[in-house]
């Protein structure tokens, strides 16, 4: 299963537990409900587990998992480092 699929399906998740439409990829996930700081924790353990990364605490600034997009070019960045 691709990344952004897997980032997808977590979002989609977690939009359908709140009664959301799915988010768009730029869409910020915490201004319009979809991601909390008890998802957001959820969300960096199936990163680090399905990735086989650990993310740095200073990755996990909103503005570097605000969207799906940045979601997605952060595990990049992970993973092109590897």
């Amino acid at each position: 299963m691709s990344l952004a699929t897997r980032i997808t399906n977590y979002i989609t998740e977690q939009a359908n537990l709140q009664h959301l439409p799915l988010p768009t990829a730029e869409q910020n996930l915490f201004a319009n409900g979809y991601l909390d700081s008890f998802s957001i924790i959820e969300l960096v353990a199936l990163i680090e587990s399905e990735y086989q990364i650990r993310l740095n605490d200073a990755d996990l600034e909103p503005e570097n998992v605000a969207t799906i997009n940045k979601i997605e070019s952060l595990i990049s960045r992970y993973q092109h480092n590897q």
